[in-house]
């Protein structure tokens, strides 16, 4: 995990010193903040001694922005943003049936190019995220046998596991276009979002636990000022 936040603070100086370039220019440097919202896929795959996935999870996304505009096509967006998925169930294997939760903060910083400078413009993003996971669970409910039929569930035979590292780091793209109305802008997304590192759950007994893994698609909308 030591290189995995190491090559994100690398990437937000290297981010911050193209800005700092850019501020020679002060005439074309403006500031802005908004707020955006929409629906984010999301596609968790669980690995341990089997691989495990689940369904595609929609649920909502919610966030504020903090922008800066370098020139007429080109800004910077700081994006922290909260979602979460709860009792995500796996489809049943055997006697068994796994489910998953997870809430997130998560903090992508994007630079983002307008293709056209019009009131309606295209535009391209790229840029890495932070996500740090508030809590999380992978749960095991396992149905016996009895007589040939499934027995009535006993807590005992439910197997919890937590979270034991929550942050990952992820890479995003996207594409979209701004649409401008007086002194407000009305971006509308579709954005990619690959997790580039795991998150770990605690192991059962010794060794490592299960490693989850996130591929996210969003369309998002909002308004900035």
């Amino acid at each position: 995990m030591k290189k995995t936040y190491l090559s994100f603070i690398v990437i937000v100086l290297t981010m911050s010193n193209l800005i700092a370039q850019k501020v020679v220019q002060p005439k074309n440097v403006r500031w802005g903040i908004g707020v955006f919202g929409g629906i984010n896929r999301s596609r968790p795959e669980l690995r341990n001694s089997n691989f495990q996935s689940f369904p595609d999870h929609y649920g909502l996304l919610l966030g504020l922005e903090l922008n800066l505009r370098l020139n007429k096509r080109s800004s910077f967006h700081l994006q922290p943003s909260y979602t979460s998925i709860d009792k995500l169930n796996a489809n049943r294997k055997y006697w068994d049936i796994p489910s998953l939760g997870v809430s997130t903060i998560k903090i992508p910083l994007l630079y983002r190019y307008r293709i056209l400078d019009t009131k309606i413009s295209p535009f391209l993003e790229l840029g890495t995220g932070y996500n740090q996971a508030i809590n999380g669970y992978y749960r095991i409910h396992t149905y016996p046998m009895c007589d040939l039929v499934p027995c009535q569930v006993d807590p005992n035979f439910e197997f919890n596991y937590d979270l034991s590292t929550k942050s990952a780091v992820s890479a995003i793209g996207g594409i979209g276009a701004n649409v401008t109305v007086g002194k407000i802008s009305i971006p509308i997304t579709v954005r990619y979002e690959h997790y580039v590192n795991d998150l770990l759950f605690s192991a059962r007994f010794f060794g490592s636990g299960p490693q989850l893994q996130f591929e996210n698609i969003a369309l998002l909308t909002g308004i900035n000022f």
